[in-house]
């Protein structure tokens, strides 16, 4: 009799399994992440990274005097606004910050796995976010 394993379960549940991981940088949040990655494979988890969601560019906060410890210098609503739509099955055009040049990509069409990471500093900063979570997870 096959029983099936945990990662073949997920593989073949009809929902998205979110994972929320915040913490300040350097904290552990990528090797965390990587982890989860390793035990489950690229097909069946995919990341947001909160740092695409950054309102100013490098150049900005230093003008604004700001840094993204800020939760305000983040587009936390556009974020809970993708995560609407994700929940819905619609892919989101995600914005893509390049941390070597402090600027903003073009934004790419994001479509979630299985299992879906929310990687950054305001992972569940804003009631929103939690709650949409928990609803993704569902």
């Amino acid at each position: 009799m096959y029983l099936p394993n945990f990662k073949d379960t997920i593989a073949a549940s009809p929902y998205i399994f979110t994972v929320g991981v915040a913490g300040d940088s350097g904290s552990g949040k990528t090797t965390f992440t990587e982890g989860i990655r390793n035990i489950f494979g690229n097909d069946l988890v995919s990341t947001i990274t909160l740092d695409d969601y950054h309102s100013l560019d490098r150049e900005g906060r230093r003008e604004e005097g700001v840094t993204p410890l800020n939760p305000r210098v983040n587009r936390l609503d556009q974020l809970e606004q993708d995560l609407i739509l994700l929940k819905r099955g619609v892919p989101v055009e995600k914005p893509v910050y390049n941390h070597t040049t402090g600027t903003f990509d073009p934004p790419v069409i994001f479509r979630p796995r299985k299992i879906l990471i929310l990687e950054g500093l305001h992972t569940m900063y804003t009631p929103g976010c939690v709650n949409i979570l928990i609803l993704l997870s569902l």
